[in-house]
């Protein structure tokens, strides 16, 4: 038997193409789910870093939020969320802050990974 000489019947070749456009269907409607739950939860992290004494450090620094998002994988951003959350020195940042004169890299643990994002 040769294989152009095969007899499939339409509704056979219907049906098969229909279940592959449901699966196609299916795998798109899933990777939308995905992307958008990946787009809310840096969406989420991007306000958790602003709400955070996190962004006043970067400001404080130098290093724009735009070059920070950029610049810095998920991983290291929760770290330093996590660090700024627990923050040892809370009081004494807010005096950075303020303007009085305090030595940044003795209080504030994020300090060495925030200077390595220095822009050039």
């Amino acid at each position: 038997m040769n294989l152009i000489e095969l007899n499939i019947s339409p509704l056979a070749l219907i049906g098969f193409v229909l279940f592959f456009f449901v699966i196609f269907i299916a795998m798109l409607i899933r990777l939308y789910r995905n992307v958008r739950y990946l787009r809310n939860r840096k969406n989420t992290q991007h306000t958790k870093i602003k709400d955070l004494r996190l962004s006043k450090m970067l400001n404080y620094s130098g290093i724009p939020f735009t070059h920070y998002l950029r610049n810095t994988n998920d991983l290291e951003k929760e770290r330093h969320i996590w660090v700024c959350e627990n923050c040892p020195n809370p009081e004494l940042c807010e005096k950075v802050f303020a303007g009085e004169n305090v030595d940044v890299a003795a209080i504030c643990p994020n300090h060495p990974r925030l200077q390595r994002l220095q822009p050039d």
